[in-house]
């Protein structure tokens, strides 16, 4: 799945405004949700590509950070 980090599986929803702000907020693990990351992204493209790449930065460093990788 698009927004799943490196090391753990993840889900979630994207999300933009007519005024161009795009948004994705997903969950990790996808069997057993430990973490929910929401990002806001201002002037992004349809289906959140910026904040979905955000997502994913966040979420591999939480994983280093948690010992899982």
């Amino acid at each position: 799945n698009g927004a799943a980090g490196g090391y753990l599986t993840a889900g979630g929803k994207t999300g933009s405004s007519e005024q161009g702000t795009v948004w994705f907020s997903g969950f990790a693990p996808a069997e057993t949700p430990e973490w929910v990351i929401s990002v806001c992204v201002q002037d992004g493209s349809a289906g959140g590509v910026e904040a979905v790449a955000v997502f994913r930065y966040i979420l591999d460093h939480i994983s280093l950070l948690d010992g899982r990788i």
